[in-house]
């Protein structure tokens, strides 16, 4: 079959098709740029999802703050900051906003999207990833080499 042929009546299933779809994105993708823009979608669900889920831990908290036990005072404590970051995470990462970007060229038109989270929360997880590999390498003292698969893991955070 020629370039032609193929052209015209393009591959019906199969991994073949998938080829035919991939270097047609390709090809769209190489073309010059006629106009472009970008779309900010905002989340609609962000605010009761993540108001909820602090609201959930709050609770929480409140009912092992007024327990009357002596340990209700650090338990309380303990649970309004996971209430606080368990609430950010949800707010943040799991329900972020999506930024889409639309490109028409002369063969069609494409977009892209990615989330849009703010960059604190990368620097935030990469301190995390460092103070991970510093305790592990502390521990490694304690408990041997096995602390040594910790300090890897925290070094994934890192990237």
């Amino acid at each position: 079959m020629s370039n032609e042929q193929v052209e015209h009546n393009p591959p019906r299933s199969g991994d073949p098709l998938f080829r035919y779809i991939e270097e047609q994105y390709q090809a769209l993708q190489q073309e010059p740029v006629l106009y472009q823009w970008m779309v900010t979608y905002l989340n609609p669900d962000k605010r009761l999802m993540g108001g909820g889920v602090f609201l959930v831990f709050m609770v929480i908290a409140i009912a092992m703050g007024t327990s009357g036990k002596e340990i209700a005072t650090q338990s309380f404590v303990i649970f309004s900051c996971f209430a606080v970051v368990m609430g950010a995470y949800v707010w943040f990462l799991i329900c972020a906003n999506k930024i889409y970007h639309y490109h028409i060229t002369s063969k069609g038109i494409y977009y892209t999207f990615q989330d849009d989270i703010p960059e604190i929360a990368f620097t935030i997880m990469r301190g995390v990833g460092w103070f991970g590999c510093i305790a592990c390498v502390l521990a490694a003292g304690l408990l041997g080499p096995a602390a040594f698969i910790g300090a890897g893991a925290s070094a994934l955070l890192n990237n």
